[in-house]
């Protein structure tokens, strides 16, 4: 048998050393890929790297990808300093622990992601936590708000968002009930026997099997009809807005929108686990709301993302009495929708971590991104059509440069199908200023194929480069169905690259003759 030569030896030592410590590194610590679009994560074509921590609820691979409170209240905290006039991280109120004894406890607090330089905006409100046991809707509550920041001046179309809406987050609703959860996920609770109210002592003592209020029966609507039993799982409280932690939301959101021309341009949107599905109000009661119609058409257009089944909730259970999401919609007269993530076969409420980020993240942050976008109308946008597949490409032909664009205009993008769906009637583009600040964009008056007679067209024109400048630029693009409503703007970057400079060594002479 030949020997290596020793400087042979020494290498491959240095190798497997070097390739054991960035192992062990990126295990401690690993980050959402870099400037990848949603539709390559859906697509696998790019790893969703879960984000581990070295303190995680659990080493527990199938938990690992979840943070704690004191992780995610960290981690918003950096972002304040890192993303100056975008990020505010606000003190709403206290939980119940808190208000007891001001050393222990939690405060309650909200990420605010916007471009401060840009007034009176759309608002789009996600909230996550309000139950202790429910990991997934936080992490990716979470995980939305790193996407937009990540992707600021990487992705035209967050870009835009965060310029022209203001996205508020409360990532954990329950903070003292989650650190309960946390610890039971990390030491192996079956999660329907996790906790799930807050840490509240004064009807049902802390000896006994639970205490605690279910912060989503203690809101106004419908309070009363809810469970009056101490130590009940569903137990509504005291009385209604009895709880520092609803406190705490209902002022935030009675001042949010306390004006009627913000109400109209808002969007909310609580995560829930687990079940696969979508609803809209009301839950409490199985009527029918006033804006039936338009909630069960922008549900569909939600469930084409996440092909969650969207449902108004009256319809499919016992009363949920109590809850969040019919005080805003009833009281606060603001659109709402419950995201309810997850399912009992891939870990319940405590959804393991390679269904999470192989299926519920990809898909609910494209439902997150569509939602973001019609927070301008909920009622109405979302009856529009959708821009898919933005491109804008550089072509030269003798010397002469032009840009050419392509995109697929689509009416049909639900979830189940069956909804009714409009043809195309028109489709609008604008460079660099958005459609809704121009006095005119520019129409596309037809399709690649000549005429606007389907639900589904494909759209290939071109234009001139004379009148842009050298850089990179933002294409904006909305299309129009035969009602006359304009759909969601999509957008997407392209460059304009300068022509290097000729160099004076390959500049060619030609020679002079005289006749």
């Amino acid at each position: 048998m030949r020997h290596k030569p020793p400087i042979i030896q020494l290498a491959i030592i240095l190798i497997l050393v070097l390739a054991t410590s960035f192992s062990s590194a990126r295990a401690l610590m690993q980050v959402l890929p870099q400037n990848h679009s949603l539709e390559e994560m859906k697509n696998n074509s790019v790893p969703i790297e879960k984000i581990v921590q070295p303190h995680a609820i659990s080493e527990n691979t199938d938990l690992s990808c979840y943070r704690t409170v004191d992780e995610i209240y960290a981690i918003a905290d950096s972002w304040v300093t890192e993303n100056p006039g975008f990020v505010q991280w606000i003190d709403i109120g206290d939980s119940w622990e808190k208000t007891q004894d001001s050393e222990a406890g939690y405060d309650i607090k909200m990420l605010v992601l916007t471009n401060e330089k840009i007034d009176e905006k759309p608002i789009l409100f996600l909230m996550s936590g309000l139950h202790a046991r429910e990991l997934a809707p936080v992490e990716l509550n979470l995980r939305f708000a790193e996407y937009l920041l990540e992707n600021y001046e990487k992705d035209a179309d967050v870009t835009w968002l965060l310029d022209y809406r203001e996205i508020h987050l409360l990532f954990v609703a329950n903070p003292d009930g989650r650190i309960i959860a946390e610890d039971q996920a990390a030491s192996g609770t079956d999660p329907l026997n996790a906790w799930y109210t807050n840490t509240n002592t004064s009807a049902c003592a802390i000896g006994d099997e639970r205490y605690g209020v279910d912060l989503n029966r203690n809101f106004p609507v419908a309070w009363e009809d809810g469970s009056n039993v101490p130590c009940e799982e569903f137990y509504r409280g005291t009385s209604a807005n009895s709880e520092p932690e609803t406190q705490a939301i209902i002022n935030y959101l009675d001042t949010l929108f306390s004006d009627e021309e913000v109400k109209v341009k808002s969007l909310f949107i609580n995560l829930r686990s687990y079940g696969n599905q979508i609803f809209w109000p009301y839950g409490y009661i199985p009527d029918s709301p006033p804006d039936e119609s338009a909630l069960i058409n922008l549900g569909h257009r939600f469930a084409f993302y996440n092909q969650y089944t969207p449902v108004q909730l009256g319809d499919i259970s016992t009363s949920v009495s109590g809850a969040v999401d019919d005080y805003v919609y009833e009281t606060l007269d603001i659109a709402t929708f419950t995201f309810n993530i997850g399912a009992y076969e891939e870990g319940g409420f405590f959804t393991f971590c390679n269904y999470f980020e192989d299926y519920i993240l990809s898909d609910n942050l494209e439902a997150l991104i569509y939602a973001a976008k019609v927070a301008d109308a909920p009622y109405e946008t979302p009856f529009g059509p959708d821009i898919t597949d933005l491109n804008v490409n550089l072509i030269k032909v003798n010397e002469e440069t032009s840009f050419q664009v392509t995109a697929y205009v689509t009416d049909s993008q639900y979830y189940p199908f069956g909804m009714e769906v409009q043809n195309i009637y028109l489709v609008r583009y604008s460079i660099d200023t958005p459609p809704w600040e121009l006095t005119g964009s520019i129409d596309i008056e037809q399709p690649k194929d000549g005429d606007y007679d389907s639900p589904n067209e494909e759209i290939e024109i071109s234009f001139a480069s004379d009148h842009l400048d050298y850089g990179r630029h933002i294409l904006y693009m909305q299309g129009q169905d035969l009602t006359g409503q304009w759909g969601p703007v999509s957008a997407v970057y392209f460059a304009y690259e300068e022509p290097p400079p000729i160099e004076e060594d390959k500049l060619i002479f030609l020679p002079i003759i005289f006749k």
